[in-house]
C-alpha cells in the first residue's frame, strides 16, 4: 500500500476540518447550510461565503492528488459546491417573479429573499418582515458562480437558468441608485431599518457585473445562446458612484466592520441601546480572516503572517485538534463595568456560534493559500485581482464614416476601407437586440427597457441577423 505524502496528509488533516464544521451540516435535499444545527435559516450571503472552502480545498485536491482516493474527494468535494449553488438557484427562480417586478419598482418589498429555510428552499418570513433587500448578496450570488464557472463547474444546466442569470443581472445593475440593507441586514447607522446606498453593495456589484460580462454559463460546451452580457455603462456607473463615496461606506457610516448581538423579539435597535453597547462592543474574528487573505492576494508575506499570529491566537481547539474560529468575543456581563472604567482592562471570551462557517470557511481559504495547496490565480480564475492594478493611459478611438458612396469610393483609392452611414445599422438595432436579452416566455421574464443614448463607455456589436 502507498504511504501518504505529507502534502496528503495535510490536505487530510483540512478535509477533516470542512466536513466537521461545513459539510456536514448541508442539507441532503436543497444543498443549502443552515445558520446552526438548531436554526434551519439559510442566509445567500453565509451560504456562499462557507462554500468557498469547499471549492478551494477541490482544487487543492485535484492537484495535489496522491491516490485514486483522492480524486474521488476532489468530485464529491465539487459536488457538494455545485449543489449548494444551484440550491440557492432554485430559491430565486421560486421567486422569478419578484425579479421581474422589482426591475420595474426597485422597492425593498419586491426585492429577493435574504434568507430561505435550509430544509425546503422556501422563505421563511414574509417580505416586511425582513430587510431583505440585499444587492451585495444576490452580486456575492453572481460574482462566485462566474468563478465557479470559470474553474470548470458546470453549475448552470439549460436556457432557462441562463435566462433567469441574465434577469439577475438586471436586478443589481442599478445599484448605484438603490438604498439597500447593505450586509448587516440592519439599513442605516440608527438601526431603524431605514435603507441607503451602501458602498460595499454597490462594489460588490460592479465586480459582479464585471465578471458576468460575456461568460458563458454553459463553459467550453456553450454557445452565444449561453453567453450572459452586461451594459458597460451600469458597470462604469457604479464604478463611479463607488469612487464618490469611499472611504466612507454610506451617508450614516463613516466605517463599517461589525455586527451588532440580535435581539430575537425585534430586528432593529434604539439609540438609547446603541449607547450602551458603546465601547464594549463585541469583536469578530472573521475580520483577521479578510486581511489574511487580501494580503496574501497582495504577496506581503510579512502581513500574512503577522495578522495570521494574531488570529491563531484567537481560535479555540478540540480535544481531537482542530482549529475552529468562534464568532465573536464579548466582555462577560460581570465585567462589563470595569471595562465602561477602564476600556481594554477586561479579557474578552469567544461566544456565539463555534465555528462561525461564515469565518471558519476563510480561515481554511487563507491556511490553503499559505501552505502553497493553492495560488491567488486558483482562487481567481477570471483575474479579477488585476483590476486594481495600474493600467496604460485610455486610448480614444475614432470611427470614420463616409456621408456617401463617392467619398467612401475617393478613400478606397487611399487604401482606407470605410463605410457609409447607410450601411452602418442604426441604433435601433443594437437596441432590438438587447431588448431580447433575458426574456424567456416560459419563465414570464422579460428584458428591461434599454434606453440607448450617448454611452458613456462604448462595445462594438456584430448583427449576424434580427
Amino acid at each position: 500500500m502507498r504511504s501518504r505524502s505529507n502534502s496528503g496528509v495535510r490536505l487530510d488533516y483540512y478535509h477533516r476540518i470542512v466536513y466537521r464544521t461545513i459539510l456536514r451540516h448541508q442539507d441532503a435535499v436543497t444543498g443549502l447550510l443552515p445558520a446552526s444545527p438548531d436554526n434551519h435559516h439559510a442566509w445567500v450571503r453565509d451560504n456562499l461565503y462557507s462554500i468557498l472552502a469547499v471549492w478551494g480545498l477541490s482544487m487543492a485536491y485535484k492537484k495535489n492528488a496522491d491516490l485514486d482516493e483522492d480524486r474521488a474527494k476532489t468530485y464529491e468535494l465539487e459536488q457538494s459546491c455545485v449543489k449548494l449553488m444551484r440550491g440557492l438557484l432554485t430559491c430565486m427562480m421560486q421567486q422569478k417573479d419578484k425579479v421581474e417586478k422589482f426591475k420595474q419598482t426597485q422597492a425593498p418589498i419586491d426585492s429577493l429573499h435574504a434568507k430561505y429555510s435550509s430544509k425546503t428552499g422556501l422563505p421563511v418570513v414574509r417580505d416586511d418582515e425582513w430587510g431583505h433587500l440585499q444587492i451585495d448578496a444576490t452580486s456575492l450570488f453572481l460574482l462566485v458562480l462566474a468563478q465557479m464557472t470559470a474553474s470548470g463547474l458546470q453549475i448552470i444546466f439549460n436556457l432557462d437558468e441562463v435566462s433567469f442569470i441574465q434577469n439577475l443581472v438586471f436586478y443589481i445593475e442599478s445599484a448605484y441608485c438603490v438604498p439597500d440593507y447593505g450586509i448587516w441586514e440592519r439599513g442605516d447607522k440608527t438601526n431603524h431599518g431605514l435603507p441607503e446606498l451602501n458602498a460595499s453593495s454597490i462594489g460588490l456589484a460592479k465586480a459582479a457585473l464585471e465578471a458576468m460580462n460575456e461568460l458563458d454559463l454553459f463553459g467550453a460546451r456553450g454557445g452565444p445562446a449561453s453567453v450572459i452580457h452586461v451594459l458597460a455603462d451600469e458597470a462604469q456607473k457604479c464604478q463611479a458612484v463607488l469612487q464618490s463615496m469611499l472611504p466612507r461606506e454610506s451617508n450614516s457610516k463613516e466605517v463599517d466592520s461589525s455586527l451588532l448581538a440580535v435581539d430575537p423579539s425585534r430586528l432593529y435597535y434604539e439609540p438609547w441601546e446603541l449607547k450602551v453597547f458603546e465601547k464594549i462592543e463585541c469583536e469578530w474574528p472573521l475580520f483577521f480572516c479578510y486581511f489574511i487573505l487580501d494580503y496574501c492576494f497582495q504577496g506581503d508575506e510579512e502581513a500574512v503572517k503577522e495578522y495570521s499570529e494574531t488570529l491563531e491566537e484567537l481560535l479555540v481547539t478540540t480535544d481531537d485538534g482542530l482549529r475552529l474560529v468562534p464568532e465573536i468575543y464579548s466582555v462577560p456581563a460581570e465585567k462589563v463595568e470595569l471595562e465602561y472604567q477602564d476600556p481594554g482592562s477586561q479579557d474578552r471570551v469567544a461566544v456565539g456560534k463555534l465555528p462561525f462557517m461564515w469565518a471558519q470557511s476563510l480561515y481554511i481559504m487563507g491556511r490553503l493559500l499559505q501552505d502553497k495547496f493553492l495560488a491567488c490565480g486558483e482562487l481567481d480564475p477570471l483575474n479579477r485581482r488585476l483590476g486594481s492594478e495600474k493600467k496604460p493611459d485610455v486610448v480614444v478611438q475614432v470611427v470614420v464614416l463616409a456621408e456617401d458612396g463617392s467619398i467612401q469610393s475617393k478613400l478606397q483609392a487611399l487604401d482606407i476601407h470605410v463605410q457609409t452611414i447607410s450601411e452602418v445599422a442604426p441604433i435601433e438595432a443594437v437596441i432590438k437586440s438587447l431588448d431580447s436579452l433575458g426574456v424567456r416566455v416560459v419563465m414570464l421574464v422579460s428584458s428591461p427597457q434599454v434606453n440607448c443614448t450617448l454611452f458613456k463607455t462604448e462595445s462594438l456589436h456584430s448583427l449576424l441577423s434580427l
